[in-house]
């Protein structure tokens, strides 16, 4: 039994982290499609070079934080942190909060709104569905956050796929044309490179707190 649990405990280790950090990442401005559009999809067929300055910058940040937890051999969010910036660990906490509730409202208003265009509900509803699960989740603890955000990547995934065949489904030509053509036009100058990189490092120093 112990043969068929070690790879799977080591899988888990592989991927659970990757999974915690794009469930924190993705909230109510990339779900709306805001992010999307302003760090990437502006840019047309360009847009692919500021997703890869993005993998490529959170892979790294990741990397980086992750190695300094096992240097400094500190396991939880507090002990890094003072490690890291010392005594000032306290205002970063007060900013991080108000980042929280911020977040949290965005998310909330996200949800409101996305609920009443697909399924007519009021916008309330899911503004205090995503404020009720937030306070559900912190209250029963780490264990449970772990298990949902497994199952919301699955979800999430899930999802993504079944968009992405049925934009292909239904707009392949245009897109087939638009990369034929290089297409930036949304945009009064095309875009050169050093601005690409930049927009998508931009984005992972909008999201360091993560």
């Amino acid at each position: 039994m112990e043969n068929f649990q070690q790879p799977a405990s080591q899988i888990k280790r592989v991927l659970l982290p990757g999974i915690i950090l794009q469930s924190v990442l993705i909230g109510g401005g990339y779900a709306t499609g805001r992010e999307i559009v302003e760090y990437g999809g502006k840019f047309g067929a360009s847009g692919w070079i500021s997703g890869l300055a993005i993998f490529f910058g959170f892979s790294l940040i990741s990397i980086l934080s992750m190695e300094a937890c096992r240097q400094w051999q500190v396991y939880d969010y507090k002990s890094l942190l003072r490690k890291m910036i010392g005594k000032g660990w306290i205002a970063y906490e007060i900013t991080y909060l108000l980042l929280a509730i911020l977040i949290i409202a965005v998310m909330a208003a996200a949800a409101g709104e996305i609920l009443n265009n697909t399924l007519g509900f009021n916008q309330w509803v899911g503004v205090m569905l995503i404020v009720v699960l937030v306070g559900l989740l912190n209250y029963k603890g780490d264990k449970v956050i772990t298990k949902l955000e497994t199952i919301g990547t699955i979800a999430l995934f899930s999802a993504y796929i079944i968009f992405s065949i049925a934009v292909f489904s239904t707009r392949g030509s245009a897109i087939t044309d638009m990369f034929t053509n290089w297409d930036s036009s949304y945009l009064p100058d095309a875009p050169h490179f050093g601005l690409l990189f930049w927009t998508g490092i931009l984005y992972v120093g909008y999201n360091l707190a993560v």
